[in-house]
């Protein structure tokens, strides 16, 4: 238990004498009687399948509560030094982060609507609570009085870093600007905090949105896919969840309902997350001005990497320029195979054919069928096969818990071991099938950040996949396409530098706390082990025979792998353009709205036109987390291809090489300058070659 100031002395014993004999404190109990969950000490693991709305509340004040007594202990200190100051401060945000993390996840995944709707009110508190932080006079001046200090001139990189990371924290909170600025700050700050939240919201509220079609209308579409989504009139219901989505756009020989099924899926939350999108724009904007910044854009990526709008629209740009020869071949083969299919010339490949023709012409030019391929692709196989590889690779070892107190019964849970010691680093859990009210791309979510704590111990890392793959539907296993596959590699990836953090403080800690453009590296890396001869011989198995993947089918995947590879980079710096665009260049209520701009975009980056009705921006989730750092996916694939080239020369299952990534790029997570860690691991300075190679283009090296 965290102490108070003044704390009476009798209720000093009584604690004492409670603690002595494990019973709970009074602070942690709910007028229920019942033990709080989420007020766990350390380590001790969230029961979340118990979780009440009175819990959450409970959790939020209690914690509030607790912060407020240490932080007026730290600002009473006469004698300042590094643990009575700066590791204090990172002691208050641990025990705020510990309640806001994992009610971050609850938003997004329990099932119960009075348990979602009670987490968010807590997240706003708990958020709120953050940026009183950043009003605090008296607290800023002991941090910057400590770093002013010899003794903070002396410390070592990773503590240095933490201050400056504080201080930087201050200024963009607008230390330097008149009280009223600063409160003005602050209640913008929480009004884009609530916004997101129903953004996000209304995103998971229309991941049930379908269409409907007739038996007459199945062309294309396998018996099982049909099977799982028959309806008791005998007509089929077609939703927009990727499992669902991505065969129905792949497969069905009806182009009309792809295009509806599409549009339905472009739509989802609009018209309400439009608005709601262009309130948050104001609002980042009006932030960013008052802070002396031209855009938001300007202000947002003052820590990342790229470190100014200018240097990410010219590296967005020249990469347009450097993958359109490749992106127009790949458009001329699908238009091709369209002239072909419908047996005159194709002038244009409309969106929701892409998907479609691309089918047709893996099929004509490399005979290759991607539900063949999947037979070898069975989830839990393909899970085992993510273990055994990150296992042999990282020095790791996972077992699984049994009946874990988790908040969906399916919903698994896992240790994660250092090997050769056999020490516990962490625990994640998988939440990897779709449902109603589920966030409904793919994430990884922290639920406690690892740090050190005052005894010398560690707070271990925990954390959640949130995925929404196929799931097994009665004797049918879960079969998936080599790109879900891929997909479950880079989550886990993101996963993996979770639980392996080894960061002295949680305010360095975790992927969350790595600038927004490298924070994709540790994690598209991985998808490479999705692609090698090597370690797919370890997992690609049929579900029926257990054969290996054979070298014929391996081949054709491997030839077809470039295939549409221009497109695809075309198509992310599109969604890059934009998120910079409207964070940069755009001001809300205007001449100009995120739809329009959106339509321009997309004809003059991916030469589609849009489709009318379009409103894509309302279930772009990145704008709310990574709000104008979209670029960040082609920027960290940079450092992630050229960092994977040194397990391709010296073996992708070589442990020496993985061990080496694991220490010098995975465990200091935010601790240490990204680039810095990079050329830690490479032992040069980083180059294009490897990305160029990786998106099917020649070499050519700046």
């Amino acid at each position: 238990m965290k102490r108070a100031i003044s704390f009476p002395l009798f209720a000093m014993l009584i604690a004492l004498i409670f603690a002595s004999c494990k019973q709970p404190a009074d602070s942690d109990v709910q007028d229920d009687n019942q033990v709080n969950p989420l007020l766990r000490g350390a380590n001790e693991i969230i029961g979340f399948g118990d979780l009440s709305a009175s819990n959450i509340a409970g959790a939020a004040r209690i914690s509030i509560e607790r912060a407020e007594g240490e932080l007026a202990a730290l600002k009473n200190i006469e004698n300042r030094d590094f643990e009575n100051t700066i590791r204090a401060y990172d002691k208050i945000y641990n025990s705020i982060n510990k309640i806001i993390l994992p009610i971050d996840l609850i938003i997004e995944v329990d099932p119960r609507e009075e348990i979602r709707n009670a987490a968010k009110d807590a997240q706003a508190s708990l958020k709120d609570f953050f940026y009183k932080l950043d009003l605090d006079e008296e607290l800023y001046g002991a941090i910057n009085a400590y770093a002013e200090s010899d003794e903070a001139g002396a410390l070592n990189q990773q503590r240095k870093m933490m201050i400056s990371k504080m201080l930087l924290g201050y200024e963009r909170a607008g230390f330097g600007l008149d009280e009223g600025k600063r409160l003005e700050i602050k209640n913008i700050k929480s009004t884009i905090d609530r916004l997101g939240t129903e953004f996000r919201s209304n995103v998971a509220a229309a991941s049930s949105n379908s269409i409907v079609i007739s038996a007459s209308d199945t062309g294309g579409l396998d018996s099982t896919y049909l099977a799982a989504r028959i309806t008791d009139d005998g007509e089929y219901e077609i939703d927009v969840s990727y499992p669902s989505l991505l065969p129905f756009l792949k497969y069905s020989t009806n182009d009309s309902l792809r295009k509806e099924l599409h549009k339905t899926f472009s739509r989802r939350a609009a018209p309400e997350n439009v608005a709601v999108l262009d309130s948050i724009l104001f609002l980042r904007n009006k932030l960013a001005n008052i802070l002396g910044y031209r855009s938001y854009a300007e202000y947002d990526f003052v820590d990342n990497m790229a470190k100014t709008p200018e240097i990410v629209w010219e590296f967005v740009n020249a990469l347009k320029e450097s993958v359109r020869q490749k992106a127009d071949y790949d458009i001329q083969l699908l238009l091709d195979i369209k002239s072909d299919y419908i047996g005159h010339p194709a002038t244009n490949i409309e969106i929701w054919e892409t998907s479609y023709y691309s089918q047709k012409l893996k099929q004509q030019n490399y005979q290759l069928d991607e539900r063949e391929v999947k037979q070898y692709f069975e989830l839990n196989t393909v899970l085992h096969g993510l273990f055994d590889i990150t296992q042999k690779v990282l020095g790791l070892k996972y077992t699984e818990v049994d009946s874990p107190n988790v908040w969906h019964p399916d919903v698994r849970m896992f240790n994660c071991y250092d090997a050769e010691s056999d020490k516990l680093l962490g625990r994640f859990y998988l939440d990897l099938y779709p449902r109603d009210n589920k966030y409904s791309h793919a994430a990884m979510f922290t639920i406690t950040g690892g740090m050190t704590l005052e005894d010398g111990s560690y707070e271990m890392p925990e954390a959640s996949l949130v995925c929404n793959f196929p799931k097994p539907q009665g004797d049918e296993p879960a079969l998936m396409f080599h790109g879900d596959v891929e997909t479950f590699f880079h989550e886990f990836g993101h996963l993996l530098h979770c639980m392996v953090s080894t960061s002295e403080f949680a305010y360095l800690g975790g992927p969350e706390n790595v600038v927004l453009d490298f924070v994709e590296a540790p994690s598209q890396i991985y998808e490479n082990w999705a692609w090698n001869k090597e370690t797919l011989a370890l997992f690609a198995k049929h579900h029926e025979t257990g054969e290996v993947i054979p070298d014929e089918l391996l081949d054709k995947m491997l030839a077809a792998k470039y295939m549409n590879s221009g497109v695809g980079a075309l198509r992310q710096l599109y969604y890059g353009t934009y998120a910079l665009t409207v964070h940069d260049t755009y001001v809300p209520y205007g001449d100009q709205n995120t739809t329009q701009i959106g339509y321009d975009l997309r004809a003059e980056v991916t030469g589609h036109k849009y489709v009318d009705g379009d409103q894509f921006e309302a279930s772009f989730g990145h704008l709310i987390g990574y709000t104008a750092g979209y670029y960040g996916y082609m920027w960290s694939r940079v450092y992630a291809q050229d960092m994977w080239s040194v397990f391709e020369e010296k073996g992708p299952l070589n442990k020496e090489v993985g061990m080496q990534y694991r220490r010098k790029v995975l465990e200091p997570t935010g601790s240490v300058d990204a680039l810095e860690l990079v050329k830690e691991f490479l032992g040069r300075e980083p180059n294009n070659e490897a990305l160029l190679k990786n998106l099917g283009l020649k070499l050519s090296v700046k």
